[in-house]
């Protein structure tokens, strides 16, 4: 033996061995968690896409006293067709005093 061997640590052989497995260990670890995450993001997806659609927007639309709400069916040429009550209705836009869109039609609209 020489002054320069060192043979205070395991051998070369051990310390490659021991980098391997740690290496291993980690692409094992890395791979579990990106199949957790791809579960994840399909769970996420699937609760969003399957989830309850939404109402779709409504118009509360005044004229003089009389107050209507419901969905837009139809807008053409200042005349809108309103989904109210499950009946369509038309309404003149010339003649109407207000518009307001709205989530939702309130509760107890005054529907004349």
């Amino acid at each position: 033996m020489s002054a320069t061997d060192d043979t205070s640590g395991p051998p070369l052989e051990v310390e490659d061995h021991d980098e391997a497995l740690a290496s291993a260990r980690t692409l094992r670890t890395g791979i579990i968690l990106t199949c957790l995450c791809t579960v994840l993001l399909a769970t996420a997806v699937g609760v969003t896409w399957y989830a309850p659609p939404k109402d779709p927007p409504a118009l509360i639309i005044r004229q003089g006293a009389t107050t209507l709400c419901g969905e837009v069916l139809s807008a053409r040429h200042g005349v809108v067709v309103l989904k109210v009550d499950g009946v369509a209705v038309t309404v003149d836009l010339a003649q109407s005093t207000s518009l307001t869109p709205t989530a939702t039609c309130p509760a107890t609209p005054t529907n004349n």
